[in-house]
């Protein structure tokens, strides 16, 4: 039985959870749909199936680190990467999928990805929000629907990277055929997410989707190797890569360490640098 002293604790640290996802606030983009694609094939550039700190998928995709970064949760929300680390994530195949869709302009592939995406991944809840502040069939300037949108994400901030990232869901929400442009500086809610579960029996399947991105997105070898992971040591980022076995090894000591109740860091270092050799 936990004593009230650790109770306590306990809440506190729940807390600082809450306080940090409420000063996060939803995942929504920051760059443009074409600028995420390119996010995701710098991800990709590094290779499938290994895990990825987000400065070397930046230096790939030609991007500031800090630019590339601040996508990487609504990427994550999307399904399109996975978290694996502080920093560091792994592509999925809805991820190959989705670039390869932007990458080859393949306009029913993207748009059965993003709906994918709205109604099945964690993303559901920020684009529930946002069509919510939309009235179907109403044409409203576009300014007008940013603000409304901000206002339905609970966001307060009015500078430009929030209001650039709710106009990048704006234009995914159009590339997903749920919002139509009318004109240059006007949009209009043409259908909810109830319709979008609609329109997915309609569009090619993502299984099919998939299959051919990964045939011409991924090279075989990586689609052969054994998966990669990548072990982050205190200090600065320090990507170590290893296999199965080695990884398993790596844990082990780490559990040890664990129980122990020591920092075994320096240690597993000497440890990793001979098992590399």
């Amino acid at each position: 039985m936990m004593s009230e002293k650790e109770i306590t604790k306990e809440e506190k640290v729940a807390e600082k959870v809450k306080k940090r996802k409420r000063r996060a606030g939803p995942p929504i983009p920051r760059l443009s749909l074409k600028s995420l694609g390119t996010v995701m094939k710098g991800y990709l550039a590094v290779g499938f199936g290994k895990d990825i700190p987000y400065q070397e998928a930046a230096k790939k995709a030609r991007l500031a680190p800090a630019s590339l970064s601040t996508n990487n949760r609504f990427l994550e929300a999307c399904g399109f990467l996975e978290r694996v680390g502080k920093g560091i994530y792994r592509v999925t195949e809805k991820g190959v999928a989705f670039a390869y869709a932007i990458d080859k302009g393949k306009e029913n592939y993207l748009k059965a990805v993003l709906l994918h995406a709205m109604t099945k991944a964690r993303a559901r809840d920020t684009f529930e929000s946002a069509l919510s502040a939309l009235e179907k069939g109403k044409v409203v300037p576009l300014e007008d629907c940013v603000l409304r949108i901000a206002d339905a994400l609970n966001i307060k901030e009015r500078k430009p990277p929030y209001l650039t990232g709710i106009r990048a869901l704006v234009s995914i929400m159009e590339a997903a055929g749920l919002v139509k442009k009318v004109g240059k500086k006007q949009v209009m809610l043409e259908k909810d997410l109830k319709d979008a579960e609609k329109e997915l029996e309609k569009l090619p399947s993502l299984e099919d989707i998939i299959k051919e991105a990964m045939e011409e997105m991924v090279p075989r070898e990586e689609l052969e190797a054994p998966p990669v992971q990548a072990v982050v040591m205190k200090g600065p980022i320090l990507c170590i890569p290893m296999g199965p076995e080695l990884y398993k090894y790596y844990n082990k000591l780490l559990e040890k360490a664990k129980e122990k109740g020591v920092d075994w860091t320096d240690l597993l270092m000497e440890i990793l640098k001979k098992e590399l050799a």
